[in-house]
């Protein structure tokens, strides 16, 4: 599998992982500073077969709902949007692929076995957890060893405190999927095309701003996939 990714927000996204994790600055909520918003957390990514002709597809099929990836021993960790979220996100997925100028089968069974090889079957599944970090914290001042206080005279040990981080954290998977393909021994189908759209979810308040940034990921994942068509024809 080869993969192209669409670099908005990376340089910073390793920063705000690494402030979440180790930043006192960041104890309440894992909250992006002014220079750093929830939008230069996210990534796009596309992961494809580089095997597969992306030129012969030329409709696509979408399943009805999305499929949550839960974390089975940490449920309470587990984030499931409203029905408006998902809806939201099948339509942003079926007009971009309208407008990339591929045609929408609403049957996938009614196709006949020489349409099926032309179709991509595109399901998502999301996976969105809260992550909360407990550490222990030894600054220089105040708390940990400070052995020199002004005046030259020895100073003394300075009680650690303890620091509670969490951040919430979603991954939208697209599988482009040729139905028509040899299933491996698990029964599964190597996906054509894959694309992961990641970043930081903000508080419950913040729904419609995080679905809107994942929308422009499912849009930003389909250029990229246009984009891959058009430099395997090269």
């Amino acid at each position: 599998m080869e993969v192209m990714r669409e670099r908005w927000g990376m340089p910073k996204v390793k920063w705000i992982l690494s402030l979440c994790l180790f930043g006192a600055v960041l104890v309440a909520g894992c909250m992006p500073d002014n220079d750093l918003s929830y939008e230069d957390t996210d990534v796009v990514s596309a992961f494809y077969d580089k095997e597969a002709d992306l030129s012969k597809y030329e409709t696509f099929s979408l399943p009805d709902t999305i499929r949550y990836i839960k974390d089975e021993k940490n449920p309470d960790n587990n984030i499931v949007f409203e029905d408006d979220f998902d809806e939201a996100l099948l339509a942003t997925l079926k007009d971009e692929m309208i407008e990339a100028g591929y045609e929408y089968v609403e049957k996938v069974d009614e196709l006949t076995e020489e349409q099926k090889v032309k179709n991509l079957h595109i399901p998502m599944s999301i996976y969105a957890t809260k992550t909360r970090y407990t550490y222990v914290s030894y600054p220089w001042y105040p708390g940990g060893w400070s052995p020199w206080l002004p005046g030259g005279y020895w100073g003394g040990v300075r009680y650690p405190y303890i620091v509670n981080v969490s951040y919430k954290t979603g991954t939208v998977y697209m599988d482009m999927l040729d139905l028509t393909r040899e299933k491996n021994k698990d029964g599964k189908i190597k996906a054509i095309c894959t694309g992961v759209v990641d970043g930081l979810i903000p508080s419950s308040s913040q729904t419609d701003s995080y679905q809107k940034r994942v929308e422009e990921g499912v849009e930003k994942f389909v250029k990229l996939f246009v984009e891959l068509k058009k430099e395997q024809k090269k």
